[in-house]
């Protein structure tokens, strides 16, 4: 009885321990996100809760031009290693005309959804 409890508790200690080995650190995210942003996309809300981070921005490019940019740039951030391996799937939630004729405004949202902790 003693090695089944000891069993337990060890196996959340190793969990602990592989949670903090590899943290996902808000600063070191948004710092990356920075790094890698293409020059015509904004990002205005990091919005974040223990299951997934949400971003929204803006591409000032015709929306056609803006498709290929957003689209691109979700495929950079799957296969960035400082971003990607954190992340179960990094999904396009939204994709939107918001200018006037004339204004090549498009409203992007990416949401990143975490990785379930190990049991």
């Amino acid at each position: 009885r003693m090695q089944s409890e000891y069993l337990v508790e060890a196996k959340k200690i190793d969990n602990a321990y592989a949670l903090m080995k590899a943290p996902l650190l808000i600063s070191g995210f948004t710092a990356r996100l920075g790094q890698t942003l293409p020059r015509q996309m904004i990002i205005d809300i990091i919005e974040s809760n223990e299951n997934s981070i949400l971003v929204r921005g803006s591409i000032h490019e015709s929306f056609e031009a803006a498709g290929e940019l957003f689209s691109g740039y979700r495929k950079q951030l799957l296969a960035d290693p400082e971003i990607g391996p954190f992340f179960d799937k990094i999904l396009s939630t939204g994709f939107v005309r918001t200018g006037g004729t004339g204004d090549n405004t498009i409203s992007f949202e990416i949401t990143f959804q975490r990785k379930p902790p190990p049991p």
